[in-house]
């Protein structure tokens, strides 16, 4: 029995060794019971780090980084090094080479070194494998003329892959903006739906006080018992309406859900009691707007959209200078310099001295179909991305305006719901006075009260058309503060 209760505690102690987490993440699950308000910058502050889509596409960038760096590796320097030696036959010649090689991206430039010795004879047709006692050294450059010059196979693969990277960021950059501002959607969607909840359940309770008096009046005969009926049908009315939207701030929580999660990524499940109250809400500080034409080109030029556009221009035009690159003839240029060190060997003195070798080749490829068909289909893509590019920069400019109109009229919905909503409270206490006294009937009051409820409903979702509005202004003109964002994000 004790081997057993020793065998439990070592495995106790290692799960806490192993996963410490575990207890912690509760306690991050449970944070929500401590009655805090959640902010929108709680909610912000957790999607943009741990929300799945914001992870993929970081490692997407990694993907990217990674794929650049291997195409870099196209012009490392390269060391090499062979030997070779006679074993048999007539002739005993043994040679040994060592060099560098560096490849540069002007010119198509590449500058090698190298060292050989020689030991020994080697037959008339290996006779330039000869050097003196002390080796050869060497130092060449070759260079790329006309064709290659600008660009081939190599420095394509670079510049398609740093494209590649800028690529990724764009997605990236464009995840975050569409995650924040889904976020906020969510968050002021819950706060939206805690609001209606317990605008419906305020109804409900009045109903259901008025129940007890009227019963009260109705025994003294003050009251027919119809009223007893009516306002019983007017408390199940309501159960009704709170029971709705008790299933919309769930569906709202589970929403937010997504976007406010742990410091583990798991989601969280908002409470009630974590709604914030219209003291506990911080609006941002009024942003003055440009005209269309002093904001439109300089945020299309900041938009991700276009920004992808001319990453696929780049491409484009990468892909015709390496068409153009084809139909190009070969010129190649080299020098080279070597001597020979030491004193003279089997080779003889002619081994000795300095040796300045200039070589030059050319070559000329003849029909280069091809290549004219790959640079016609080049300057095909490129005009259609210009195109494609001026249609986004005038969609983004009419967006931007629509959205702007949009945020507008919510403003003056919501400044007009609030005064609806003052009048509406103002009939709704007199009406309700009036009933009290026995100069209006139950209608009425019913009536005075669920027209002060709609209007603070149109008061809810006013504010929420207008606070939605501003997320989309916020995301179409890259305001990324207002989307909890830094400018290292963008």
């Amino acid at each position: 029995m004790k081997g057993v209760s020793f065998f439990l505690g070592m495995i106790s102690a290692l799960w806490a060794s192993v996963s410490p987490s575990f207890a912690e993440q509760e306690t991050s699950r449970t944070n929500w019971r401590n009655g805090a308000p959640l902010l929108l910058e709680d909610v912000l502050s957790a999607s943009v780090i741990h929300y799945p889509k914001i992870l993929e596409t970081m490692a997407n960038e990694r993907a990217a980084a990674g794929y650049a760096l291997r195409a870099a590796g196209a012009f490392d320097t390269i060391f090499t090094a062979t030997g070779q030696s006679r074993l048999s036959g007539y002739y005993d010649g043994t040679t040994f080479d060592a060099g560098l090689t560096k490849r540069l991206r002007p010119l198509n430039a590449k500058v090698y070194s190298g060292w050989r010795v020689s030991r020994g004879e080697f037959p008339l047709y290996e006779d330039d494998s000869y050097t003196n006692r002390l080796g050869e050294a060497k130092i060449g450059v070759a260079l790329s003329l006309l064709r290659d010059r600008a660009i081939d196979a190599d420095r394509l693969k670079l510049i398609d892959a740093s494209l590649g990277v800028t690529a990724a960021e764009i997605d990236a950059l464009m995840a975050r903006i569409a995650v924040q501002h889904s976020a906020i959607s969510a968050y002021w969607g819950w706060v939206a739906a805690g609001r209606q909840l317990e605008i419906y359940e305020n109804l409900l309770k009045i109903a259901e006080a008025r129940q007890s008096g009227l019963e009260e009046q109705v025994r003294k005969g003050a009251r027919a018992r119809i009223y007893l009926t009516e306002n019983a049908q007017n408390i199940t009315r309501r159960q009704i309406l709170a029971a709705q939207a008790q299933r919309a701030l769930e569906q709202a929580t589970n929403s937010l859900s997504l976007y406010y999660r742990d410091e583990f990524g798991t989601p969280i499940i908002a409470q009630r009691n974590s709604l914030p109250n219209q003291a506990e809400i911080v609006e941002p500080a009024p942003r003055s707007d440009m005209t269309r034409s002093e904001t439109s080109p300089m945020i299309a030029d900041r938009r991700p959209e276009v920004s992808a556009i001319l990453n696929e221009l780049a491409r484009a035009q990468a892909a015709l200078k390496t068409a153009e690159n084809e139909l190009q003839p070969r010129l190649d240029l080299q020098y080279e310099i070597s001597n020979d060190f030491g004193a003279i060997a089997e080779g003889g003195p002619t081994r000795d001295g300095v040796d300045n070798v200039v070589g030059i080749r050319f070559t000329a490829p003849f029909g280069r179909t091809t290549a004219r068909g790959m640079r016609e289909k080049a300057r095909a893509e490129i005009d259609a991305l210009l195109q494609r590019e001026r249609l986004t920069r005038e969609q983004i400019a009419v967006e931007i305006e629509n959205i702007r109109l949009e945020r507008d009229v919510a403003r003056q919905l919501a400044a007009l719901a609030t005064k609806e909503v003052e009048q509406s409270k103002i009939l709704e206490e007199a009406e309700r006075k009036r009933f009290a006294s026995g100069a209006s009937d139950f209608f009425l009051v019913n009536l005075r009260e669920e027209t002060a409820a709609d209007a603070e409903l149109k008061l809810v979702d006013a504010d929420l058309a207008r606070r939605r509005a501003q997320a989309a202004l916020d995301a179409a003109t890259m305001n990324l503060a207002g989307l909890g964002l830094t400018e290292a994000d963008g």
